[in-house]
């Protein structure tokens, strides 16, 4: 496939590209779904029906190959993408409709030396006997913690990818992927249920601590009342912190460009880790085949250089060469590279166990799950105020106790206000994949904050 990719990038650059970039990828997937009836309720079933059927599986093996080319320079580019080996590639490219391009170089990035590749990249898929117990795993799990609880969909998918890259501005590249995910979706009585995880590798995914959330989901819907405090401690599980920063992450370039983050707890350390041992997305190089690094962008407390870096946010496949290696994702070969971290987290305390933070707190409550998001439209150029009006739901604590689950807590909140109110980290990180890169955040305690 490399061999493949610099005759087709000599081919191209022969017609007169000054930037050449080629992008060829071989991957292979093992997808299983287990297929059950939609969600009834009990009450709209015919007497003595079942409320659901036998869940129906299905498996399927697939195997594919693409190869994308990025070309031109100063006065237009194009960019052409088509399934099957760079070897069919035409001979007639796209007039060069795009802006101009320039393409990254290693000098710009200032990367750290790959990572060795693991021998684990080398395992094979997932087999079916493997699923099989994944599957009854969750299943069993869920009905234990949920009774009544039926598992409508489970989709178990665990990939194997190989890339190249050749550019006019960096040496041959060559990496490998690995990237596992699962997605549960879970019915009780007419309450649905969804969740969706990521691991590097499917035998990483934690079968019965992912049946017991999205059982613990159902029954908070079903038993959750009202939350009738105005003001109080926060605390947030990873999966919230991980979803917030998803949300949030794109204004902290401007709000380090005007100086707007002050009084961050020491305990804060805010870093974009390519390489992190547990990311899904963890790889050798970026998108642009740069070498992926550790980019600090606060550190105790303390807002850094790099976080600047980040603002304005170039939008699709315009970006600037100067921002950090790490921060162009590519997806797939069928699109240019964009702008998005790869792991993007708040970094764990590894003494801090979470139910310590729990018990610290009086009188507060625990988000466990966000339900909706809104955006709040802007009112001027302050990047302090809030950008999102969320409505969470979780549970009252009292005396570190959860004493009930609650439903409907609004909350109003910007990057500005989620770094400035932690007060203390656990040490339970938890990525949450997004539509591009990672986000990641351990058990995380704010300081009383104003709820709706």
């Amino acid at each position: 496939m490399l061999s493949a990719a610099t005759r087709l990038h000599e081919r191209v650059a022969a017609a007169g590209c000054s930037q050449v970039e080629v992008f060829c990828k071989r991957s292979r997937s093992r997808t299983t779904r287990l297929e059950g009836s939609p969600a009834v309720s009990p009450r709209d079933s015919p007497a003595g029906s079942p409320t659901g059927s036998r869940p129906v599986r299905h498996e399927a093996n697939s195997a594919e190959q693409g190869w994308a080319v990025r070309a031109g320079g100063e006065p237009g580019s194009f960019f052409a993408a088509a399934t099957g080996p760079p070897e069919a590639a035409p001979s007639d490219w796209p007039p060069a409709s795009g802006g101009p391009l320039r393409l990254r170089s290693e000098e710009a990035g200032a990367g750290a030396a790959a990572a060795p590749r693991p021998r684990s990249l080398d395992e094979p898929l997932l087999g079916p006997g493997e699923t099989s117990t994944l599957l009854e795993t969750i299943r069993r799990e869920l009905q234990r913690e949920a009774p009544g609880a039926r598992l409508v969909r489970c989709v178990v998918e665990d990939g194997a990818a190989e890339c190249c890259l050749v550019s006019s501005e960096l040496e041959v590249r060559e990496w490998r992927l690995r990237t596992a995910a699962l997605l549960v979706e879970a019915a009780l009585g007419d309450l649905m249920s969804r969740l969706y995880v990521a691991a590097p590798f499917a035998r990483e995914l934690r079968a019965q601590a992912v049946a017991r959330r999205v059982a613990s989901s159902l029954l908070l819907d079903r038993e959750a009342g009202r939350f009738d405090r105005d003001r109080c401690e926060v605390v947030l599980a990873p999966q919230v912190g991980g979803r917030l920063l998803s949300l949030l992450w794109r204004e902290l370039g401007q709000l380090a460009r005007q100086g707007a983050l002050s009084g961050v707890d020491p305990c804060v350390t805010l870093l974009e880790d390519a390489r992190l041992d547990s990311g899904p997305l963890r790889a050798a190089y970026d998108g642009e085949g740069r070498r992926c690094g550790r980019t600090v962008l606060v550190r105790d407390g303390v807002l850094l250089d790099a976080a600047a870096a980040l603002w304005p946010a170039p939008v699709g496949d315009r970006s600037d060469p100067g921002f950090p290696a790490g921060w162009s994702q590519r997806p797939s070969w069928r699109q240019p590279p964009t702008f998005a971290p790869t792991h993007l987290c708040i970094a764990p305390a590894p003494r801090t166990a979470p139910a310590a933070l729990v018990g610290s707190v009086v009188r507060g409550i625990y988000l466990v799950r966000i339900d909706h998001v809104a955006p709040i439209p802007p009112s001027g150029s302050d990047p302090r105020q809030p950008s999102h009006r969320l409505l969470a739901s979780g549970y009252e604590i009292r005396r570190g106790r959860a004493v009930r689950p609650v439903r409907a807590v609004g909350l109003e909140i910007g990057l500005a206000q989620l770094l400035e109110a932690v007060r203390a980290v656990g040490r339970d990180l938890e990525l949450v994949p997004a539509r591009a890169g990672c986000f990641g955040a351990p058990t995380l305690l704010l300081e009383r904050m104003p709820l709706g």
